[in-house]
């Protein structure tokens, strides 16, 4: 009788070690997936958040989120979607246009950048803040023409634009 006490704690101990493996191998979801806060972002598989050069544009999904959230003063449309990221090579920093689509089936761009040579019309919407503590900078567009924000180079001098006319550059 005394054996038998002796090997139950470790029966159970074993199993719960069994269990616990088993629950364990069988998380097939990713650590974005497995995130209990509600995302507000879809964000379309093959997305790089690194620049050519080894930039982070955020250094997780989080904070990604904030600095989308921030672009669009927390209002984003119906079924957000990030559908694509492209970079503007640059030798320190990043400039990137990040691609997406709504619900409404409307397709636009906004270009996030902590790239500080690039240049603006003095026209523009400038909402960004003299105390911010960061140098990112974004850039989005709004018109009747349904624009969107483009960089555009030449020789080593790039300029954020809007891609038609009439249309507001804003810069957050």
């Amino acid at each position: 009788m005394k054996a038998s006490l002796i090997r139950l704690p470790f029966i159970v101990a074993m199993m719960t070690i069994i269990i616990f493996l088993i629950y364990s191998c069988n998380q097939t979801k990713s650590y974005d997936e497995r995130n209990t806060t509600p995302s507000a972002i879809k964000v379309s598989k093959g997305i790089n958040f690194v620049s050519p050069n080894g930039d982070i544009v955020a250094n997780d999904r989080v904070t990604f989120e904030k600095k989308v959230l921030a672009i669009f003063d927390n209002k984003l449309p119906a079924g957000f979607e990030i559908t694509n990221i492209i970079y503007t090579r640059v030798k320190k920093g990043y400039v990137a246009t990040i691609q997406y689509k709504t619900n409404s089936s409307s397709k636009n761009s906004f270009i996030m950048t902590n790239y500080d040579k690039i240049k603006y019309p003095q026209n523009s919407l400038n909402k960004k803040s003299s105390t911010a503590d960061s140098f990112e900078t974004s850039f989005s567009c709004s018109g009747p023409c349904g624009c969107s924000p483009q960089v555009v180079s030449v020789g080593d001098t790039l300029s954020a634009t809007c891609s038609c006319s009439p249309c507001t550059l804003t810069i957050n």
